[in-house]
């Protein structure tokens, strides 16, 4: 009797769970033709049928949360308290479509990253992408008229028609909650729910996750007891150790005069798949013919599952933070390959054909001291620019371009020794290339020599893909052939990798999505070699430095902060190495060690010779590579927010040639008057110097005193001035400006700094550190 006046009173809310079902039905039909055509995913729909069992248990268990709210709502008005609840269901089943179609471009569930990325980089992402909204925009119009249209329809819901629904919503409810409590809710990404994946981690974030979690000294040491491969020399740095100087490569390189030039290319996309025969063809056959006339390692990993990973991993072999190292705020000081070697005189250059902005690649190098960036903002007005999207964005320019610009650019530099580091993009979206047709006929007539019909589908389906990578292939091989050209090539070494593979075509399972190649080649070398020997992108900082010290006599620091080490020549296959990897989202959820995987953060592998998984219930292995990846990402929240990565004493020793001041303090201030002083040099010498200023944003109001510095000559005439902001909404502050030489006949200049707190507003501050400095 009961229940009967339940159903009776709230028969409304329960139409409303009825019409949730029908809705769980609607989007799981979408997801499953979306997966169908946009990617290749056999055996799928059995997961999706479980995932919409799960799905009704989830909406119950909702419905059941905020009955109470209903009920509330529904003693005064019913119509108010049903119209609210039915605009709540519309809202989030539209937001889920749009969380779906992010799932279905990559095969990665949406999760709190994206409140994290900067502005810039989400608008650049959806107006470059391939994403069409139109589709999306009339499934939400179908969503929201299907709702209207079955509230109205939908009459009184029957006792027993009421029994059934709730009975279905408490057995899968109590169903959908074992396996939450369980952690196996993110065992498939198809039975998975996307928007309780992408709301709970955005609440766990909010609730859990800090930057700040403890660290104690025997953590520090645990870490180092787990990776032995460095001899550490302090206890407050996890991660400093002496440099690795055992020059692996030398033995394969002839000697020269002076140091070679290095050359550094990153290849958006590029896997280890492309330089072998893929899908029966050669996509890339310069490459895999460069490869065999070169030092080139097939078990080689990228850092991350994205490209915001690699910069700072092959240039400075650094911990990632939280959403990557580049985009923390309060960056630490750190060797890197451009800073080091332009303090032993290397002109040091990068070269993208998009905005270097994107990832904040150009904050980084700004950083690191680089010489020159050039980008999609500074190209010659006679290349092509490369026009994206519905809202004709301004993407960038091709492969080709971008190479033939960077040669343009090296005959206006002096001819001295050179770092010239490259990011490709032609194999990223949106994938336009110069010349089409071209490339639709070469692969097309590589299709045409495919015998499985199968096979020959799949590239028919991914071809705007594979062009890409055949025009790549072809904008790498000009770019060898005009540079053999130059007097420069014979004693340049060239470095060759992958950001990531691409991920746009599918790959076969979570630890291949990192697998991409090493190729090392230069007219310097001896004779070629393939190594059997794991290594990652963190290894080719030490790798380099240790090479050039040995065999060309730099000078690099004899402390390194480096994650990797020199990279493992062993000839046969030698699985012994540790890794920690992002995966697209962001988290630090997936570890490689010795021949082990952890995806996911809990599911557990052995690991094949060609990276073939198998599912692992080794206990003991797992529990100590568990360990061992807790430890690291402790260490690396640790290094990165503590500011852990190297002493600053360090770093100027190193790279300074005269530090005219540097202060650090932990105290919290309150600039109250209208000027608060940071630096006041009376005597600095006329020439290039850098100022950096950094602090912590307690508390601001929304307008916020200006921080200044300026240079005057010996009568005080201003001949600089330049103003920094406070942002009030932001919690750590970090400015690095390079000051060059004054239009002055002053040798000897005056340098101030200081905040001008005008209209005396309220603020806080705390860990304020400045350092004015040049370098050698």
């Amino acid at each position: 009797m009961h229940l009967f006046r339940f159903v009776r009173r709230y028969n409304s809310y329960i139409k409303l769970l009825s019409i949730v079902y029908i809705l769980c039905l609607i989007v799981r039909i979408i997801e499953i033709c979306w997966v169908l055509y946009f990617q290749e995913a056999p055996d799928f729909i059995g997961f999706e049928l479980m995932g919409l069992f799960f799905d009704t248990g989830l909406s119950f268990m909702v419905f059941c949360i905020f009955f109470p709210i209903y009920s509330f709502l529904n003693k005064y008005n019913s119509k108010i308290s049903y119209r609210v609840a039915s605009f709540f269901v519309a809202l989030l089943s539209v937001l889920h479509v749009l969380i779906l179609r992010f799932f279905v471009y990559q095969l990665v569930p949406l999760n709190v990253s994206l409140l994290e990325y900067p502005k810039e980089e989400i608008f650049f992402t959806i107006q470059t992408s391939q994403v069409r909204f139109l589709p999306v925009l009339i499934l939400s119009l179908l969503i929201i008229s299907s709702v209207i249209y079955l509230s109205k329809k939908m009459g009184f819901i029957t006792f027993k028609i009421s029994g059934l629904l709730l009975a279905l919503g408490l057995f899968s409810g109590m169903t959908f909650t074992a396996r939450v409590l369980l952690k196996k809710e993110h065992q498939n990404i198809y039975s998975l729910n996307k928007s309780f994946f992408f709301y709970s981690s955005c609440i766990n974030t909010m609730l859990f996750n800090s930057t700040n979690s403890a660290t104690t000294a025997s953590d520090i040491v645990n870490y180092r007891n787990f990776f032995k491969g460095h001899h550490y020399v302090t206890e407050s740095f996890p991660f400093l150790h002496t440099a690795d100087t055992s020059d692996v490569l030398g033995c394969f390189f002839n000697s020269s005069d002076t140091p070679p030039n290095i050359v550094i290319l990153i290849c958006e996309g590029l896997g280890d798949k492309f330089v072998h025969p893929y899908k029966d063809m050669m996509l890339m056959p310069f490459l895999d013919s460069l490869k065999n006339h070169s030092l080139y390692w097939n078990h080689f990993f990228t850092t991350s599952e994205r490209s915001f990973n690699a910069v700072p991993s092959i240039t400075g072999s650094l911990p990632y933070g939280k959403m990557g190292y580049t985009f923390l705020e309060r960056m630490p000081y750190n060797f890197s390959l451009v800073n080091v070697l332009k303090r032993n005189g290397y002109y040091t250059t990068f070269f993208y054909g998009q905005g270097s902005w994107f990832h904040r690649k150009d904050v980084y190098f700004r950083y690191n001291n680089i010489d020159l960036i050039v980008d999609n903002s500074n190209f010659n007005p006679k290349y092509k620019r490369i026009i994206a999207g519905a809202d004709n964005f301004f993407w960038g320019y091709h492969d080709k371009d971008l190479f033939n610009q960077s040669l343009e650019v090296m005959d206006t530099l002096s001819q001295t020794k050179r770092l010239d580091i490259y990011f490709t993009g032609s194999m990223h979206t949106p994938f336009v290339i110069s010349d089409p047709d071209k490339y639709d006929s070469i692969l097309e007539e590589k299709v045409s020599k495919i015998v499985n019909s199968q096979t020959a589908s799949f590239v028919r389906k991914y071809q705007k893909y594979f062009r890409s990578v055949l025009f790549t292939n072809d904008a790498l091989s000009d770019f060898f052939n005009k540079y053999k050209k130059r007097k420069s090539f014979n004693n340049t070494i060239f470095i060759i990798t992958g950001d990531h593979p691409m991920t746009e075509i599918p790959i076969d399972n979570s630890l291949k999505r990192y697998h991409v190649p090493l190729i090392i080649y230069s007219p310097l070398l001896k004779k070629a070699r393939q190594f059997g020997g794991t290594g990652s992108h963190l290894d080719i900082y030490s790798t380099v430095l240790s090479l050039l010290a040995k065999k060309y006599l730099i000078k690099i620091p004899v402390i390194s902060s480096s994650l990797g080490q020199c990279i493992d020549t062993s000839l046969k296959y030698n699985p012994d190495y540790s890794l920690a990897i992002m995966n697209g989202n962001r988290d630090i959820i997936d570890f490689y060690h010795n021949g082990s995987f952890i995806s996911n953060g809990k599911d557990f592998f052995s690991v094949g010779e060609n990276y073939n998984l198998k599912a692992s219930d080794d206990s003991a292995a797992f529990k100590k590579a568990n360990r061992m990846f807790s430890l690291y990402k402790k260490m690396n929240t640790y290094a990165c927010y503590s500011d852990k990565i190297i002493p600053d004493s360090l770093y100027f020793d190193f790279i300074a040639d005269k530090v005219y001041q540097y202060s650090s303090s932990a105290d919290t201030i309150h600039p109250s008057a209208e000027y608060f002083d940071l630096v006041k040099i009376p005597a600095i010498k006329n020439g290039d110097f850098y100022f950096d200023i950094s602090f912590n944003v307690v508390k601001a109001e929304k307008v916020t005193p200006e921080g200044i510095f300026s240079i005057e000559d010996r009568n005080h005439k201003t001949l600089e001035y330049q103003n920094f902001g406070i942002p009030s909404d932001k919690k750590e502050v970090y400015y690095h400006f390079k000051i060059k030489h004054q239009v002055s006949t002053d040798s000897v200049l005056s340098f101030k700094a200081y905040f001008w707190n005008k209209e005396k507003i309220p603020v806080t501050l705390s860990k304020i550190k400045t350092a004015v400095y040049s370098i050698k």
